[in-house]
């Protein structure tokens, strides 16, 4: 986190690449990285190392620099160029809203969209550089296409992480609710119902605690036993952590009079 702090500020630089970790065109030397992030010299070359063999940064010509930030900056100057969109009968068609689609598509469809959006861009901007349109529209529609794509990863990005949550909370099920019927399968009604839980700060752990205590839910005392879909179910969720599936005590029985004996 240093580091991208320090890349961002010798990026605003005048002349300066942004995202790259150089002064004047110079890789900065182990000591200046140490001085300016605060750490101990000797660690540097270590924690470098580390960090350009897990892939989160690269090197060009010695010089450590950030991916991510690199492709920000070009495209930043590229949507500069472009400019305003404002009544000009050369810009691009405004792209349509992509709406996220509820089936969830597997990640193998996904990519075959993204190759063949790729295609359909390439083939664009070689029938605009042949047609000489003029470089604002064209600029415009490379724009358009990379807005896209981003918003594609995103939406693909967002359905893993709604998985992988949903993921952990089964794995909680399974730990805190032995007595229950396991979930061989995460659809995607499941995963909708666990997500929206925790849109609503439901806390699983005791829900869980709370079911397995039960008798009734647990299936120690009637024939019924609950699943995870039934305690996800935001009624019985809300039933469960409330106590009414709570285990009762048996009614006192009122002391019977004893008319064998006289009065």
């Amino acid at each position: 986190m240093e580091l991208l702090c320090l890349m961002h500020e010798i990026g605003q630089r005048e002349g300066a690449r942004y995202g790259f970790l150089e002064m004047n065109g110079k890789a900065l030397e182990n000591a200046q990285i140490a001085r300016l992030v605060g750490i101990d010299s000797s660690m540097v070359s270590d924690l470098l190392n580390e960090l350009l063999g897990a892939g989160v940064c690269s090197e060009e010509d010695g010089i450590i620099y950030s991916r991510r930030m690199s492709r920000d900056d070009v495209l930043k100057q590229k949507r500069t160029d472009a400019g305003s969109k404002g009544g000009s009968k050369l810009q691009a068609k405004p792209k349509q809203t992509i709406k996220q689609n509820p089936s969830k598509p597997s990640s193998k469809t996904q990519a075959n969209h993204q190759a063949n959006h790729q295609a359909n861009f390439k083939q664009k901007v070689e029938q605009n550089t042949s047609k000489g349109a003029h470089p604002r529209a064209r600029a415009e529609v490379e724009v358009e296409e990379e807005e896209e794509v981003e918003v594609e990863v995103e939406e693909e990005e967002n359905i893993k992480s709604r998985k992988q949550k949903a993921f952990e909370v089964v794995e909680l099920y399974h730990l805190l609710c032995p007595s229950m019927i396991k979930c061989k399968t995460l659809t995607d009604k499941r995963i909708a119902h666990i997500n929206a839980r925790l849109s609503e700060k439901v806390d699983f752990r005791e829900l869980f605690i709370k079911a397995e205590a039960s008798n009734f839910l647990a299936g120690r005392s009637e024939k019924f036993k609950a699943e995870i879909s039934f305690l996800i179910n935001p009624e019985n969720c809300a039933k469960t952590l409330e106590g009414k599936y709570d285990n009762r005590e048996n009614p006192r029985t009122e002391e019977v009079a004893n008319y064998s004996e006289p009065f």
